[in-house]
């Protein structure tokens, strides 16, 4: 293993010293410069239409999903394919197979198939045809960025400039297009083609370029609205990142197939990476500062950018510190670890890279040493790779040591780790100062690289022209050439070199692997001559030139003169740290010189043509029989459905004024307390029971619930919300029981608690006294998904340390853990915020010492937090269940792209709304203008202009489901009062064009030039678009409207908002129990309410928390109101500002009122407020509504404003919710679960009635087509009984087979032998 380790460091080429003695001769692989656009097939006599699409008419994968593929998609790789592209193929194959769940295989006599074939050109059919089809590379083809290209054809996407809305983000200019043509700028309906709810994508692989079908070859036919995308559009590099996207919401794809794992530790729980407890210090998780910048974000943000650092500065030589990956799960035995380091301490200071595996356990235990990298001159980030072969569940660690303390001035550095299931390049070469380098170029300037070796033994190397002769309308390029160099192995090399594929990629270096655009170049070798008659393969020592600054021969140079744009390396990651990386790849194919294989025929014969896609087949029998065939055929079926119903009949069947403590509320382990029939504290049924791992226990959506009325009116309240929180971050729906065998019963039993996964036959959720609250129904509803909880995973110790000894008597198995061959993490990181995960008081017996601790002090203060879902919960989910999509977030934009989200300019408005990089006098909201280079939003200019000039910016177009959406946006005014932000939707005017305008709100400026929030109310039920109207309003304006952070979702908005500044400031000064009081706001009924908040508590004791109360306020319609104000639930949130509300973790309480709300009047003993000249009140709601500490770890007191939320909703319609449950249909498997009624529950009063999803005949408890009775409310089983069978046992579990009979099926079973002969000769005579 040790011999082909490859560590591989850059060539350092300084700005001064890249002229190169010898430069090897250089050929290109296209002698005119690359093909621009091989894709448009000009000349092809293929039926194409879109330059590259073969398509049988009407046939629409992106809308019809007949037409989506199942996977691994079976390949054939035809012979007449160039060598090249057979390699080029599998390269894009391992693309898809990093970014999404696409897949492939060889073919096997698969019906459907995709084969690749040398025609001419380079097309596909859209989706899958179902018959087999042809997907062409012919010359020019081979190009995995164009493979890539055309299999995004074949799984079903149509080109970006088809889009609907296309218009609106490039102009087509058809004058210019050659005739005949126009018919390949054809843009496509929204019933025919669909954007997968993402923006207009002038990034992506699938968009044309700028001179396609042009008839001037100077003048293109299509540019770009926004005018920095003009040099983009039709790029060849990769994926974007809204390719990835929309490919995966396609297919469903919630996690890639061989990313195993990537950290850029940018939070606290450093991706589940641990401490070795064993060693002798430990790295440190370390803020990026100057002069020891991090990799990541290179020190651009304050607050940001984390890297791992151990100092070997202090201590003894020799000591170290071990860094441990968690668990992971690999599927092949290849892995790629990737990491980025820097070593700036000793020259004796070591980097080790070690593995960890199973000790034959199941323990991960056994040590094995990988590789060893020495500290050297150079302080800069460096990149490695590190090839693994483990095929079972293993860690990796990184070992740093320290050499000489006394000679060291720094440490040990790690960052932007990746490891995929791929293999490592054979070569990676870094060229430092690259800008410079472009800078001060000319086109004879070559830097050559070192010499590399492959895994054969050939020598090669790399040459890099930063300048060469090459331009297009984007300006200038980069050129690299593959050629081979004299080795030590050349003596015993096979001379030529030839059928090996030289792959040059150019790295983006990108923290997140997935969105890594780097360019790739592939070759291959053959008999190809030079100029003079020499084979250019051949050995170089006999065809190449000495370099005497190496002393060893360059062979010549085969490559691109155009391999990647000036205008790209500069554009994206190319350049971090001003680093240029090229891996490199020789490898030998000649296994794919003969791949082809047969088609297997198949029972019908197919006659589709060649053009269209479809591979011709003949049939493999006759369709007409004779007669006396069919009759035998008939008499085979017949006697083997009398065998069929022998063998079924011979083998039986087995079948106050706080509405609660807040924050300091019981836990569920607390309300649990006593309820000795759950384990882990709130999982209900039979723990051997696994969703997890068992796909059959897994729900179909939506999932189909009962409210029974035992329920508190607040809990069914409670429960809705939580749907809602489901709907807005996953793919998990619900809908009221409608008679489905499999359902959820919220029920009011004693305590919290579920069973886990779906069992089929309809289950109870309980939701009892104290278990109100969002969080707890959330909680509950993911055990129901099937999830344990976070501390009962295989690798929990590494994380948590489990007190036994504090445990109360008899709850220590509450605190099992499992293997992992029971439950899985789906690849993801111990994860201390889950809303799964225990408190560290959980089951304690001393009410001040914990049960359980956290390895990393920080979190202590984290887990078992009852906010919301946690970014990894929801990851989890969606990797489960196959989500790539939700159900009620239509749009969200930081603006952080230059794109916009897909937002418009409007071309009739005066002016436009300009990208605007956050600056220290105008600070963005997503980042606060804590980023260089970072933190973008929209600015509408009022200094200048007449008053009433406007600009306008529009949303692209979106499709709602529902009838009612909440746009959600951060604005600020900072110009004179009376500039206003005006916001309007733009609606199908009935022909489907998106025309009909209405004015949906105005806000207008008030002086305050601070971010503030605004939610606006749409009611839209077609495809619309939103957009804002920035307006001056003054002649005196000297400043600008600006927005941020927006979101449209398809829920409620809130009916008040309240935004309080300077809340530290109140943190810091307001004594306990001191309140700060809204505004009275008015629900969609018309009652009036406000609200109080604590800063430091409503009760002197809790100094450490917020306290947030609600009152009703007298208004305008009291007279008409209806009194008391019962049955209403108020719902305060303290709003988590993260700019995606996917991921906000906000604090959310809920009560209900009863008939003490009356009519707030001096009578009543509410108090007079002159601010308001209003009454208030009694304050009603939480003392401890949120720490302190809650407030300050997350996005709660962004620009220091707290966002509280609040709503006052009727629920006299939730009173009465339980319906009656249908009869299920005999339960044929064997459970070993109770119902409900057979373990002891406990029915809490008071109660309206009977929950009937919790009567014991309700789900069926017998089993074998069992009657149930209810008898004196226990079960009772009426067992079913036949001709040859009766049933008996508590649940008519056991078969018993009538004596009377028994003899006859003996004697049929002995028959049946004597039949089955008969048939095989029967057979054997009709063949």
């Amino acid at each position: 293993m040790m011999d082909r380790v490859l560590v591989l460091f850059g060539l350092v080429a300084l700005a001064t010293s890249y002229t190169i003695p010898v430069s090897p001769r250089e050929y290109e692989v296209y002698e005119n410069g690359e093909d621009e656009n091989p894709i448009l097939n000009l000349g092809s006599d293929a039926n194409l239409f879109e330059g590259d699409i073969l398509l049988p008419e009407g046939r629409n994968a992106l809308i019809d999903k007949i037409y989506r593929w199942k996977f691994p998609i079976p390949y054939i790789l035809g012979d007449d394919l160039d060598l090249n592209a057979k390699g080029c193929v599998h390269q894009a194959f391992e693309m898809y197979r990093l970014k999404s769940c696409i897949d492939f295989k060889p073919y096997e006599g698969e019906k459907t198939f995709i084969k690749f074939e040398k025609r001419g050109g380079c097309f596909s059919s859209v989706g899958d045809q179902q018959t087999g089809q042809i997907l062409s590379l012919g010359s020019g083809c081979d190009h995995k960025a164009v493979i890539e290209h055309e299999l995004l054809h074949a799984l079903g996407f149509y080109h970006e400039q088809s889009r609907t809305d296309r218009d609106d983000y490039v102009d087509i200019w058809l004058d210019q297009v050659t005739p005949g043509l126009q018919h390949n700028f054809n843009k496509y309906n929204d019933d025919f083609i669909t954007d997968q709810n993402t923006p207009y994508d002038y990034e992506s692989i699938m968009h044309y370029r700028p001179f396609s079908f042009n008839k001037n070859e100077s003048i293109p036919t299509i540019t770009t609205k926004i005018p920095e995308f003009y040099n983009i559009i039709g790029q060849y590099l990769d994926f974007s990142k809204m390719d990835t996207l929309r490919l995966n919401r396609m297919y469903n794809c919630s996690g890639p197939l061989t990313l195993l794992d990537q950290c850029a530790f940018e939070y606290a729980s450093i991706c589940g990476m641990i401490q070795a407890s064993s060693d002798d210090a430990d790295w440190v998780h370390t803020k990026s500062r100057v002069g020891a910048e991090d990799h990541t974000l290179l020190g651009k943000c304050r607050d940001s950018g984390y890297f791992m650092h151990f100092s070997t500065m202090n201590g003894k030589s020799e000591e170290s510190a071990l860094l441990e990956s968690r668990i992971l799960y690999p599927k092949r035995k290849l892995q790629c670890l990737q990491f980025f380091y820097k070593m700036t301490g000793s020259p004796k200071d070591r980097l080790v890279i070690w593995v960890k595996t199973d000790d034959g356990t199941g323990s991960i235990r056994r040590m094995r040493k990988i590789h060893t990298i020495y500290a050297d001159s150079d302080h800069t980030w460096k990149i490695a790779h590190v090839p693994l072969e483990e095929g079972a569940k293993f860690r990796y660690a990184f070992q740093a040591v320290r050499g000489d303390p006394s000679l060291s001035a720094g440490g040990i550095y790690v960052d932007d780790i990746s490891l995929t299931e791929t293999r490592c390049p054979n070569a990676v070469w870094r060229i430092q100062n690259f800008t410079k380098i472009m800078e001060t170029a000319d086109v004879d300037t070559v830097i050559n690289s070192p010499r590399f070796y492959s895994p054969e033994g050939y020598g090669y190397g790399v040459s890099v022209r930063p300048l060469t002769t090459y331009t297009d309308y984007t300006g200038n390029y980069t050129g690299l050439y593959f050629h081979l160099i004299s080795g030590e192995n050349d003596v015993v090399m096979q001379w030529p070199a030839v059928n090996r594929q030289a792959t040059l990629v150019v790295m983006d270096q990108d923290p997140d692997i997935k969105l890594r655009m780097s360019t790739a170049r592939s070759l291959t070798t053959d008999m190809m001559k030079t100029p003079d008659g020499k084979l250019l393969w051949d050995n170089p020592s006999k065809v190449g030139d000495l370099d005497l600054s190496c002393g060893f021969y360059r062979g010549g140079s085969w490559g691109w003169r155009n391999f990647i744009k000036h205008f790209d390396l500069q554009r994206r990651n190319y350049l971090k740290n001003d680093d240029l990386i090229i891996f490199i790849d020789f490898e030998d194919i000649t296994s794919l010189i003969k791949t082809e294989v047969p088609i297997k025929p198949r029972d019908c014969c197919v006659h589709g043509h060649v053009d269209g896609g479809i591979v011709e087949t003949r049939c493999s029998s006759e369709k007409n029989m004779d007669m006396a065939s069919a009759d035998r055929l008939r008499m085979i079926a017949a006697l083997t459905g009398v065998l069929a119903l022998l063998t079924v009949q011979a083998v039986p069947t087995l079948t106050d004024e706080n509405a609660d403590a807040g924050e300091l509320r019981d836990d569920i382990p607390e309300i649990n307390r006593g309820l000795e029939h759950l384990f882990e504290g709130d999982i209900a049924g039979n723990p051997s029971r696994n969703a997890i791992l068992d796909q059959t226990r897994r729900w179909k959506f939506p999932i189909p619930y009962i409210l029974t009325d035992s329920l508190e009116l607040n809990a069914k309240g409670v429960i809705l919300q939580a749907f809602e929180e489901y709907r807005l971050r996953s793919c998990v729906d619900f809908k009221p029981y409608e008679g489905e065998a499999s359902y959820i019963s919220f029920t009011k039993l004693s305590g919290c608690w579920s069973y886990v996964g779906d069992d089929g036959t309809g289950q109870n959720v309980s939701i009892g006294a104290r278990c109100d609250t969002k969080a707890i129904v959330q909680h509950e509803l993911l055990h129901a998904l099937g999830f344990y909880h976070e501390q009962s995973r295989s690798d929990r110790d590494n994380y948590v340390k489990i007190w036994w000894d504090q445990i109360e008597e008899g709850m220590g198995h509450n605190f099992n853990k499992y293997e992992d061959d029971f439950i899985t993490d789906l690849n993801t990181a111990y994860d201390y915020e889950s809303i799964m995960h225990y408190r560290p008081l959980s089951f304690n017996k001393n009410d001040s010492i914990p049960t359980i601790t956290t390895s990393i002090p920080y979190f202590n203060e984290v887990i078992g937090q009852r906010l919301d879902f946690s970014g990894v919960d929801i990851t989890r989910l969606n990797r489960m269940y196959s989500c790539a999509n939700t159900h009620t977030l239509l749009d969200q934009c930081s603006f952080e792209l230059i794109n916009i989200c897909g937002m418009i300019q409007n071309e009739n408005d005066n002016a436009d709304w300009v990208q605007t990089l956050s600056g220290p006098a105008d600070a963005d909201h997503t980042l606060a203008g804590r980023c260089r280079d970072s933190g973008y939003f929209m600015k509408f200019d009022t200094s200048s202009g007449v008053v009433g000039s406007s600009a306008l910016l529009e949303s692209r177009i979106l499709f709602p489901k529902r009838d009612e959406q909440c746009l959600q946006f951060f604005y600020r005014m900072s110009g004179a009062a009376g500039d206003k932000l005006v916001i309007w939707i733009r609606t199908d005017d009935g022909t489907g064009t998106v025309r009909n305008v209405r004015k949906i709100h105005t806000i207008t400026g008030d002086g305050d030039d601070a971010w503030k929030i605004a939610h606006v109310t749409l009611k839209v039920t077609e495809k619309f678009r939103f957009f804002f109207q920035g307006v001056r309003g003054s002649s005196n304006s000297s400043g600008a409207v600006s927005i941020d952070d927006i979101t449209l979702t398809e829920t409620s908005c809130p009916s008040a908002v309240w935004q309080i500044h300077n809340f530290t400031g109140l943190l810091t000064a307001a004594p306990p129990g001191s309140a700060v009081i809204s505004q009275c706001f008015y629900n969609s009924e018309g009652y009036s309410f406000g609200i109080s908040v604590y800063p430091n508590g409503k009760n002197i004791d809790y100094p450490n928390y917020v306290g947030m109360t609600v009152h009703l306020c007298s208004g305008e319609n009291d007279a008409v109101m209806e009194w008391p104000a019962e049955n209403r639930q108020v719902t305060i949130v303290a709003m988590d500002q993260d700019a995606d509300v996917k991921l906000r973790m906000s604090s959310t309480r809920s009560f209900t009122t009863d008939a003490s709300w009356n009519k707030p009047t001096n009578a009543s003993g509410a108090v007079l407020d002159d601010s308001c000249k209003c009454y208030r009140g009694q304050d009603v709601g939480w003392s401890t509504f949120i720490s302190h500490q809650h407030l300050r770890r997350r996005s709660f007191l962004k620009n220091d404003n707290l966002i509280i939320t609040a709503d006052f909703n009727d629920l006299t319609h939730l009173i009465k919710t339980e319906v009656p449950v249908k009869p299920a249909a005999p339960v044929t498997d064997i459970t070993d679960e109770q119902t409900v009624s057979e373990v002891g529950m406990r029915q809490q009063a008071p109660k309206h009635r009977e929950a009937r999803a919790a009567k014991p005949c309700h789900p069926n408890p017998c089993l074998n087509g069992g009657l149930c009775v209810d008898s004196e409310g226990k079960a009772s089983c009426r067992c079913a009984t036949s001709q040859t069978t009766y049933y008996t046992g508590k649940r008519c579990e056991e078969v018993n087979t009538d004596s009377s009979i028994l003899g006859a099926l003996i004697g049929g079973a002995a028959g049946t032998v004597v039949l089955t002969g008969a048939i095989f000769t029967v057979v054997r005579r009709a063949q």
